[in-house]
This record gives C-alpha cells, sequence and structure tokens, in this order.
C-alpha cells in the first residue's frame, strides 16, 4: 500500500488504530481488537508479506512512538500489515459483529441504483492478492457491484498495484467477507428475497393460501369482525422501521401482536421483523391481483361514539381531569369557599338594603310628582263638563237679550 507523507503518524496523541481508522477514505475499516493482534497465530504467514514485520508490528500495537518511526516506508509497511490483518479479523465472530453495526449505521454507503431507495452496502475485494485491485462495494438487493464514490475511496494509503489510484487495497477486506456475512445475519439476505418474491406471481399464490387462512392475524377493530390482514412495510430502506399489519375494511395500518412481531434479527431500531422483508408494494398489488378479496368498506355510522347514560360525551369532557390535591390543600380549599361564601352573604344583604332604599326613593317622588304636577283624569273631565255648560248657557242668554231689545225698540218709538 503506497504511503502519503501528508498524513504521517506523526504528532497525534490517539493510538495508532484509532488513527489509521479515522482517517477520511478509510470507513470501511473497522478497529481490529488488540488481543487479536497479539495472538500469534492469527498472523501466521504475514511474516512474508511485509518487511520489518516486527517494527511494524510494535507501531501498530504503540510499543514504539511515532516519532521513533519517521520512517516513512516503515509507516507504509505497518498500514499494509494492518489490512491483511483487518482481512482476517472481518470474518471473525467479533469482526463480524462490529462490521455488523457500521453496515446498520450505512457507514460503508448506500446504493447508487435508483430502485434500491438507499440499501446499505457491503465493502468487498474482487482478488485476495495484496495490490491486485481496490475495494468494491456489493449491494445485497441487487447483486452487483460497484465502484465505491470518490470520496470514500480516496485514502492516504493506496494500493501500489493500480496506478497510484489513491483507492484502499482489495485485499485488505477479501473476497469472503460479504457472503460470510449475508449467511450469518441470514434474515438480511433472505428478507430482502422475500420482499422481491412475494411480488412475483408465484409469491402472490403463497401469500393468498395464508392470507385465507388468516396467518397473518386479523384486525384488532372491533366492526371489522376479525376481517384478514395482510404485512406491509411502511418504508423500503433496510433497517427503518418494522413491519405493520394492513386492513383491507377499514383501510388502517396498525402494529402486530407482540408474539408476531418477535423475530430473532430484527432491525436495529427494535426486535420487530423488519419491514423492509415486505416492502411497501405488497398488500396494494395483492388486492389488485385477487380483487375478489377487496371487502366491503365500513359504513359511516359505524365508529364508535362515546356515551354515558345515553347522551353523547361533549369535547370538553373528555380533557384529562385535574390532578388529585393533597389532604392539607383540600381543607385549605374548603376554608377558602366558606370565606367566600361569607363574603358573598353580606355583600348580598348589602345589595338587598339598598334596592330597597332605592325603591322606596322612587315610589315617593312618583307619587309626589302625581299630586303637584299631574291632576286627574276625572277631574280634567269635569272642567270640560263645566265649561260646555258655561257655554251653553251663555248663549241661551244672548238669543233672550236680543229679543227684549227689539221688543222695547218700536215700544218707544209709539
Amino acid at each position: 500500500m503506497a504511503f502519503n507523507e501528508d498524513s504521517s503518524a506523526s504528532g497525534h496523541d490517539e493510538p495508532w488504530i484509532q488513527w489509521f481508522c479515522g482517517l477520511k477514505g478509510h470507513e470501511m475499516f473497522c478497529e481490529v481488537e488488540r488481543s487479536y493482534i497479539e495472538d500469534g497465530f492469527n498472523l501466521y504467514g504475514l511474516r512474508t508479506c511485509v518487511q520489518n514485520f516486527s517494527d511494524c508490528l510494535d507501531l501498530i500495537l504503540d510499543r514504539i512512538g511515532p516519532d521513533d518511526s519517521d520512517d516513512s516506508h516503515l509507516t507504509q509497511n505497518a498500514c499494509t500489515l494492518y489490512g491483511l490483518i483487518h482481512a482476517r479479523y472481518i470474518i471473525t465472530a467479533h469482526g463480524l459483529d462490529a462490521m455488523y453495526n457500521k453496515y446498520a449505521a450505512k457507514e460503508f454507503g448506500t446504493c447508487p441504483l435508483i430502485p434500491c431507495r438507499g440499501q446499505p452496502v457491503l465493502p468487498a475485494g474482487l482478488r485476495d492478492d495484496l495490490g491486485a485491485d481496490t475495494a468494491k462495494i456489493f449491494c445485497p438487493k441487487c447483486q452487483n457491484v460497484y465502484h465505491p464514490p470518490p470520496v470514500r475511496s480516496r485514502s492516504t494509503h493506496g494500493s501500489s498495484g493500480t496506478g497510484g489510484s489513491g483507492g484502499v487495497d482489495g485485499a485488505c477486506l477479501g473476497t469472503t467477507f460479504p457472503h460470510l456475512f449475508l449467511m450469518t445475519f441470514s434474515n438480511t439476505l433472505y428478507g430482502l428475497i422475500h420482499a422481491r418474491y412475494i411480488i412475483t406471481a408465484h409469491g402472490l399464490d403463497a401469500m393468498y393460501n395464508k392470507y385465507a387462512a388468516k396467518e397473518f392475524g386479523t384486525c384488532p377493530l372491533i366492526p371489522c369482525v376479525g376481517q384478514p390482514v395482510l404485512p406491509v412495510g411502511l418504508r423500503d430502506d433496510l433497517g427503518a422501521d418494522t413491519v405493520k399489519i394492513f386492513c383491507p375494511k377499514c383501510q388502517n395500518v396498525y402494529h402486530p401482536p407482540p408474539v408476531r412481531s418477535r423475530s430473532t434479527h430484527g432491525s436495529s431500531a427494535s426486535s420487530g421483523v423488519d419491514g423492509a422483508s415486505f416492502g411497501t408494494t405488497f398488500p396494494h398489488l395483492f388486492l389488485m391481483t385477487f380483487s375478489n378479496l377487496v371487502p366491503d368498506p365500513l359504513p359511516p355510522n359505524s365508529t364508535f361514539v362515546p356515551r354515558v347514560f345515553g347522551f353523547r360525551v361533549h369535547q370538553s369532557a373528555k380533557q384529562s381531569p385535574k390532578p388529585a390535591s393533597s389532604p392539607i390543600q383540600m381543607i385549605v380549599a374548603r376554608r377558602v369557599e366558606k370565606v367566600e361564601k361569607a363574603n358573598g352573604k353580606e355583600e348580598g344583604e348589602n345589595k338587598s338594603k339598598n334596592s330597597d332604599k332605592k325603591d322606596a326613593a322612587e315610589k315617593l317622588m312618583q307619587s309626589t310628582s302625581k299630586k303637584v304636577n299631574r291632576p286627574s283624569s276625572s277631574g280634567i273631565e269635569e272642567k270640560k263638563r263645566t265649561a260646555d255648560q258655561n257655554l251653553k248657557d251663555g248663549d241661551e242668554n244672548g238669543v233672550v237679550e236680543s229679543a227684549t231689545k227689539r221688543r222695547k225698540g218700536p215700544e218707544k218709538d209709539s
């Protein structure tokens, strides 16, 4: 592996293995346990592959400091030795667990193929020979091998057999790792294959038999009355979510019962079956293929209505009740209520007294105004009658006087 002097180990305080794995472009490497490197049996046959084997091993194990090894060739050989040890370590139990954590966190990257929808990939080498080829990435979903992105393949310790391309040597990962990884965590590979199989003709027939036998379970909603359900994944990404159940009658998605969601190798987020093992397409394609299985929708009045003694519960009554108070708070509240009641009674009595005084004053004012300013209706009528009578009497007196004057006039002339 070629060595770049710009990334020399001199001047760092962290362990050499941690420093090496933290370099940019070394995301494919995991930290090998110190106990594994110290065991001579694990290093059998590597002495002839690297020059200055003992010094390189001391540098990896921090037995000599980086300042004591200014020779760039020694650091380059140490990097090559660590890569060969790494290829052996990642096919052990502890190495597979370490790589599984990086795989679940998508530290190796995702598949560039669009239909794979961000499927995590695994690093792989096409050759076990040192310097023969750079490392590649393998997608378990589409079963294809791709070149890693430039940022991930950029390494300060590139392969010497690739014309100075700067990629991680494929011998540091080997040809065995990705397949042994998927065999160890078989649920990962089988789940992805299963998601593809169940949307084929034979897969739909197999799922139809399980659906008819209600092996997927029934809807927990009471109005559905034991309607069979279908498994569905809300996400196609591996490890994003657990599998759910879909009811064709109420068109709702539910969590499966705990017994059905228990799995030996679940997703990294929970212990349930990974939703990517079923995908988001299956239930809808299943109902489109077997359209006779589509049930009638629920009637509108089938929704549950909360009632108390036959009356619907108001929305305000559904609010959470007040928290229970302590005995001391209850005693204080009772005393406050008594004081407020006493104050309320006194205020009520004062208000009633004031209102009585106001009523009496108003009655007095009304009576005086009637006596002084407002004559009675009977008096007015009497006055009208007397006035009319006087007019009549006056008219009669005038007629009599005029008649007497006429009579007296001729008598005097005669």
